[in-house]
């Protein structure tokens, strides 16, 4: 006796499903190649950095002051915390130059010509011996015990 309903039927094909999956693949490993190809030809960014921009007279930026220090030989790094001096209006960017903080106080105005003149009326009765700066995030006291310099 032979029956035949044990006989599972055979499945239909999915060959719509089986030629997608062949060309999926295919599609990853150009992908990979590429891949491959580009990090093979890369040129190791031998152009640099761009270069920051330039300065005008009375809109400096802390970059164009950092590039002015580093062609000097020096060299700077960016500080951690801005300051606020009791004399001045603007308050300061902190700049680390051979273990010393170097605050930079920058004038920023629409018309160069009105924030030249705001710089030079907070530095027109500017007292160092009478300067003291402040920053809340310091990790400690700014120029304590240390005498002041101011450069213009």
């Amino acid at each position: 006796m032979s029956n035949s309903s044990l006989h599972a039927a055979p499945r239909p094909r999915r060959r719509g499903a089986h030629l997608l999956s062949t060309l999926l693949f295919i599609a990853a490993l150009a992908f990979a190649g590429a891949a491959v190809y580009l990090y093979i030809n890369d040129d190791g960014g031998t152009d640099g950095p761009p270069p920051p921009p330039s300065a005008q007279p009375g809109r400096n930026e802390a970059a164009n002051v950092m590039t002015a220090l580093k062609g000097t030989g020096l060299k700077p790094e960016y500080g951690r915390y801005n300051a606020e001096a009791n004399q001045l209006t603007q308050p300061g960017q902190a700049m680390v130059v051979d273990g010393q903080d170097l605050f930079i106080f920058i004038y920023p105005d629409a018309d160069g010509q009105a924030a030249i003149a705001a710089r030079e009326a907070d530095a027109a009765d500017l007292d160092p011996a009478t300067l003291s700066l402040q920053s809340r995030s310091a990790k400690r006291p700014l120029g304590e015990g240390a005498e002041l310099h101011v450069y213009q």
